[in-house]
């Protein structure tokens, strides 16, 4: 981080810390900023799923938020943004308001849990302090509408990793010739460097599924900062997401796979043991984000569009741009190069 920023921005400090230790492991001493910051942005957090690694994610989100309100609080901060989930929201609802006077619904994960309880501690916080604060709720963020820059491959890239790891396992398969013959009874086979994998994976090709650009969400928070509007959250989505199926079809069309249906097969009988291995294989791939390819809420966003009239982007174009960056760095993180010309 220290050299990213040093490259782009050498108006800026980066200290080094960890958010889940007490006032970041830092001495705000040295050197001196109490008094100095106006404002404290808070979007350090783990985004992981897995119920194994509950504990690791309650220390980053719930214990990291603590942290975060305390050296707010040594620093003088005069207001506090705190970046959540548009997916506190739970299971259950049609529609998520912004409102914090909505109840929550049950959290299907450690994450979702963890930064139900985080935006509890910022409220709680702010009416002891006095100090305003924010609470900014994004839905699924993807790499930037410029050149598909993304320095973190996690929620739609591990997704699409997946698929990645299956049709790269599929083609090596298909290389032997038995076994070529074998699959093609199936349906499966390569024609005109095209996978074809008729098989069905779960999910609800007409669920929205919110996913919008990085600089989008910058743009919406920045907007938000600007603005006089205190004390509440702001859903930083758009009105009109996409389909799953949407998502699916084209992003399958940039791996190049076709064949796939989205819901459950009527009947297996006469289906071929491969095409059943493959589709227990997806299943067992997209467990983590099945919730979210099934049935999502319909997130309001008034609070935000009374800052940021703008909507996201989202197109055939855009899809291409993110998928095409997260394959030639491999869904790797370090391996992710930034053009300095995009970088504003």
């Amino acid at each position: 981080m220290a050299s990213i920023v040093a490259g782009h921005f050498p108006g800026l400090d980066v200290l080094d810390g960890d958010v889940a230790e007490p006032n970041f492991g830092i001495c705000w001493d040295q050197p001196p900023l109490s008094g100095r910051i106006d404002t404290v942005w808070h979007a350090a957090g783990d985004t992981r799923f897995s119920k194994g690694l509950a504990a690791e994610v309650m220390r980053a989100n719930v214990r990291g938020t603590e942290n975060a309100l305390t050296v707010a609080r040594i620093l003088g901060a005069r207001q506090f943004h705190h970046i959540s989930t548009a997916y506190v929201c739970g299971e259950g609802a049609a529609s998520a308001s912004e409102s914090l006077s909505v109840a929550y619904g049950r959290p299907r994960n450690p994450y979702e849990e963890s930064k139900q309880i985080a935006e509890q501690l910022v409220v709680e916080w702010g009416e002891s302090t006095g100090i305003p604060w924010t609470i900014l709720r994004p839905p699924i963020i993807a790499g930037n509408s410029v050149d598909g820059f993304a320095c973190s491959f996690t929620g739609y890239y591990g997704y699409m990793l997946a698929w990645t790891r299956l049709r790269d396992s599929l083609i090596r398969e298909l290389e032997d010739a038995d076994r070529a013959r074998v699959l093609s009874r199936s349906g499966i086979q390569m024609a005109n460097g095209v996978l074809h994998l008729p098989i069905h994976v779960p999910g609800n090709a007409q669920a929205p599924l919110s996913i919008v650009p990085v600089d989008y969400v910058i743009d919406s928070m920045w907007a938000v900062h600007t603005s006089e509007q205190r004390n509440c959250s702001f859903h930083l989505c758009g009105a009109a997401p996409k389909s799953f199926g949407w998502w699916l079809s084209n992003s399958l069309r940039e791996l190049r796979i076709a064949g796939v249906t989205i819901g459950r097969r009527e009947s297996n009988t006469g289906i071929s043991r491969d095409l059943l291995r493959w589709e227990r294989h997806c299943k067992r791939a997209c467990k983590e984000y099945l919730p979210y390819i099934s049935d999502e809420p319909t997130f309001l966003n008034s609070n935000t569009r009374a800052c940021l009239e703008a909507e996201p982007s989202i197109d055939e174009r855009y899809l291409s741009r993110i998928l095409t960056f997260a394959t030639e760095c491999g869904f790797e993180a370090s391996r992710a190069q930034h053009s300095p010309k995009n970088v504003t």
